[in-house]
C-alpha cells in the first residue's frame, strides 16, 4: 500500500468524456479523490493533450508521478488505440513525455470490476433483485452501456480479486423475438454484422428507434439523440420513444444473462452511463424476464442476484484500488 504522502493522477478514458483526479491513498482506508475533472474528449486531439490540460490547470498542487488509467479499449501491448474515439497513443511515450515514474493502463470495465469488491462492502450499487444472501465468493460478472457496451468479470473470494477483462461489447447480438429479429434486419442492412453493442450504447438506443420508425412506418419525430429519446420514454410522451426504451431493456436483460452463463456469476452487476438514470424503469420492465428466459437454465437464472453501480466514478474508483 502506498504511504500516506503518495499523490497519484487517475484517470477513466471513454468515447465520450476523460475523468481525471488526484488520488491520496492512506492505509486501511478507501482512495479520496481531489480535483475531479470531467473533460469532452472532442476538446482534444489527444489523450495526451488532456491530461496536460488537467496537469497545468491544477499545477499548483503536488505534481503526480503516477498515473494509473482506466481506457475504453482492449490492452494488448505498448499501443493503445480507443475503440470508439480516434485516439492512440504508446504507454512508453506518454510516460516520458509527461515526466512519470509510472504508468498502468487497463480497460475501462475492467476498473470497474477492480471496485466491485469496495462497491460491495462500502455500498454504490442498487440491488433490483433481492440481495445476496450470503458473501460473495466466486465470479461477478459486470457489463453496462454507455458509449459502448463494456464487459469484464471479478473473481472473488482470494486475497486478492482477480479481474478478467474481456470484449464481450462486440459478440454477435442474438435475436428472441419477431420485433427483434426484423431490428436485427434492419441494423444488418446498415451494418452487416450486428454487435451487442449496435444495440446496448447511446448510439444504440438511437439505432433501436430509428428500427422501429422504419418498422412501424413512421418518420422519427424526436430525431437521432438517444438522451431526448430516453427523456421522451420516461416521461410517457412518444410510443416509440417508450417502446425504444422497453426494448433496450429487455436486450440488455438478454446480453446480461448471456455473460452470466458464460462466466457462471454468482451476481451481476450493470455500470455504464446510461442504466443509472432510470433504475425503476429497468425494473418494472422485462429486463429481468428476458435475463431468467434461458430455457433449461431459467432456474439457474432466477437466483443470480442484479445490481446497477450507482457510484459517482467506479471507473476512478478501480483504478485507485489497483493503483494502491
Amino acid at each position: 500500500m502506498l504511504n500516506a504522502l503518495t499523490h497519484t493522477l487517475v484517470g477513466d478514458v471513454g468515447g465520450t468524456n476523460v475523468r481525471l483526479a488526484m488520488v491520496n491513498h492512506r492505509a486501511g482506508s478507501l482512495p479520496e479523490f481531489s480535483n475531479i475533472e470531467r473533460l469532452a474528449g472532442d476538446d482534444f486531439a489527444t489523450l495526451e493533450l488532456a491530461i496536460q490540460h488537467y496537469m497545468t490547470k491544477f499545477s499548483t498542487a503536488l505534481k503526480p508521478t503516477s498515473l494509473g488509467l482506466a481506457v475504453a479499449s482492449p490492452i494488448i501491448d505498448d499501443q493503445v488505440s480507443l475503440t470508439n474515439r480516434g485516439w492512440s497513443f504508446s504507454q512508453r511515450a506518454m510516460q516520458d513525455h509527461l515526466g512519470l515514474q509510472n504508468l498502468t493502463v487497463m480497460n475501462d470495465f475492467a476498473a470497474v470490476a477492480a471496485a466491485v469488491p469496495t462497491l460491495l462492502s462500502h455500498g454504490g450499487c442498487t440491488w433490483i433483485t433481492k440481495a445476496p444472501q450470503h458473501t460473495l465468493t466466486g465470479t461477478v460478472t459486470v457489463c453496462g452501456a454507455g458509449t459502448g457496451f463494456g464487459v469484464a468479470a471479478v473473481m472473488m473470494g482470494d486475497s486478492k480479486p482477480r479481474i478478467m477483462s474481456g470484449e464481450g461489447g462486440h459478440a454477435s447480438f442474438a435475436a428472441i423475438d419477431d420485433v427483434d429479429v426484423d431490428i436485427l434486419r434492419d441494423l444488418s442492412r446498415q451494418f452487416g454484422r450486428v454487435s451487442n453493442e449496435r444495440l446496448l450504447s447511446g448510439r444504440g438506443i438511437e439505432n433501436i428507434y430509428d428500427a422501429l420508425c422504419r418498422r412501424a412506418g413512421t418518420t422519427p419525430k424526436v430525431g437521432h439523440n438517444a438522451a431526448m429519446i430516453t427523456t421522451q420514454a420516461l416521461a410517457n410522451a412518444d410510443p416509440i420513444c417508450l417502446e425504444t426504451l422497453h426494448r433496450f431493456c429487455m436486450i440488455l436483460g438478454s446480453a446480461a444473462s448471456d455473460l452470466a452463463l458464460i462466466h457462471f456469476a454468482q451476481a451481476v452487476m450493470i455500470a455504464g452511463g446510461i442504466v443509472p438514470r432510470f433504475i425503476e424503469f429497468l425494473q418494472e420492465s422485462k429486463f429481468h424476464k428476458r435475463f431468467t428466459t434461458k430455457g433449461r437454465f431459467s432456474a439457474l437464472l432466477e437466483t443470480i442476484p442484479i445490481a446497477v453501480i450507482t457510484h459517482d466514478e467506479p471507473g476512478l474508483l478501480g483504478v485507485a484500488m489497483m493503483q494502491g
